[in-house]
């Protein structure tokens, strides 16, 4: 009995060491960090992802914000371009919650300081081989947002 409890005990341990070193496939990740903490209309963070797989793939977008916990704006407003490497392209307006309806900030707190929230902005996509292009604007309406750190995208396969 005393050997079935070890050999148990034995499984469980390598099967969480397992788990916590199993990732995501990300086939593209890059972070644009802004100076000073502040977003501006004419800062335009571009995200490169060169797919050179079938277009059978599928990949989930997913946006990564960090910001300050006091930024001053409910919603953070982008415009969100994409351009495919035969030059079709499409911008599309997004508003990503910043705090829920309780004004405390949604996302994971990294710090005192620090707030990293996490959007998937497109699930089981796929794309076009060659170069494809993400571009991040702030809304036209918005001159800057004093508390953004930074964005990451990740390109992450699905299937």
């Amino acid at each position: 009995m005393k050997q079935f409890c070890y050999i148990g005990l034995f499984v469980g341990l390598v099967s969480v060491l397992f788990q916590s070193c199993e990732g995501k496939d990300v086939a593209y990740e890059k972070t644009y960090a802004f100076e000073n903490n502040l977003l501006t209309k004419n800062e335009h963070p571009r995200f490169e992802f060169e797919n050179t797989a079938d277009t059978f793939q599928l990949y989930n977008v997913v946006l990564s914000v960090v910001h300050e916990p006091t930024v001053s704006a409910f919603q953070l407003p982008l415009e969100l371009g994409y351009r495919s490497p035969y030059g079709e392209s499409v911008s599309i307006p997004i508003a990503i919650p910043l705090y829920n309806n309780k004004f405390q900030p949604i996302g994971l707190m990294r710090s005192d300081s620090l707030v990293e929230l996490q959007q998937t902005l497109f699930y089981a996509n796929s794309f076009r081989k060659g170069l494809n292009t993400f571009e991040l604007a702030l809304d036209s309406h918005q001159d800057s947002l004093f508390g953004i750190v930074s964005f990451s995208l990740s390109i992450e396969r699905a299937n």
